[in-house]
């Protein structure tokens, strides 16, 4: 099964905005799936946009 990234609950616009631009450059640099996501969770942090304890990655 392919990691999956799913939220525990419904997120602002600004904060889903922030993960994505945070997981999204991460890959594009070349980082795997675990490294991009915690680059989404660290960009929520640090734009302050709330939420960053929402996301969750599930793999196997």
């Amino acid at each position: 099964m392919p990691p999956l990234i799913a939220m525990r609950a419904a997120i602002s616009s600004d904060a889903a905005r922030a993960f994505a631009q945070g997981f999204y450059a991460a890959i594009a640099a070349g980082h795997n799936v675990r490294a991009a996501y915690a680059a989404g969770c660290d960009r929520m942090r640090l734009l302050g946009v709330g939420d960053a304890d929402v996301p969750v990655l599930l793999e196997r």
